[in-house]
């Protein structure tokens, strides 16, 4: 993920990273790199799929966002996992801090 953070654009490894950011100070203009694309794509375009087989970054849940929508439904057919906005994947990053 990259966002602008306090005026300054910042990268995070992990949704989980970004989530303690955001959580502590300003944090606009979202991205994220889609592991079907290998773009950087507003948050707001991405489909997370959230809980699948594969491991995760800096959290027990893995949480991975997609460019394309079929993309994310071949991935979670095969590894498992919900398919969800960022919205909903970054209220589950959350957790990790309550």
């Amino acid at each position: 993920h990259s966002a602008k953070s306090n005026g300054k654009i910042k990268q995070y490894c992990s949704i989980h990273c970004l989530a303690d950011d955001k959580r502590k100070s300003s944090v606009t203009d979202i991205k994220v790199v889609a592991v079907d694309t290998l773009k950087f794509i507003p948050v707001e375009e991405a489909t997370y799929v959230v809980g699948s087989d594969i491991r995760g970054t800096m959290s027990g849940l893995s949480k991975y966002a997609f460019e394309g929508r079929m993309s994310a439904r071949r991935f979670a057919k095969e590894h498992g996992g919900k398919i969800m906005s960022f919205k909903e994947a970054y209220e589950y990053a959350l957790k990790d801090f309550r």
